[in-house]
């Protein structure tokens, strides 16, 4: 998921094309029957995929719960050094910088990796 500067988010989806069609309007009873075995077909997959998802087989995070905000945390980590004048400093330098340079709505895991 990407986050945008407008605060918007952006979901990556992969889909998979199975390339499994149904009639629009079945005109007969081959064309019903057709259409319920490739709906029940394509359920099958679709537990397959679950199934998989919730084995870790495609190593997926849930990132729903721990998305936060990274210039609230270097805030909050700014503050705790408060007790110290010198360290404060470097600190808020730092903060004030990357309120220049950072999206305000940039979440920790969007930032680059080192």
């Amino acid at each position: 998921m990407e986050i945008y500067p407008e605060g918007k988010r952006k979901h990556i989806r992969d889909y998979e094309n199975l390339k499994m069609y149904l009639h629009s309007e079945p005109k007969n009873a081959i064309e019903r029957k057709e259409n319920k075995e490739t709906m029940a077909l394509a359920k099958k997959i679709l537990a397959i995929r679950e199934a998989e998802y919730y084995q870790g087989k495609f190593d997926l995070k849930t990132t729903t719960k721990g998305i936060r905000r990274f210039l609230e945390f270097f805030r909050e980590k700014a503050e705790e050094r408060f007790d110290s004048p010198k360290n404060y400093g470097n600190w808020t330098a730092a903060l004030i910088h990357f309120e220049r340079c950072i999206s305000p709505n940039g979440a920790i895991s969007c930032l680059p990796k080192a």
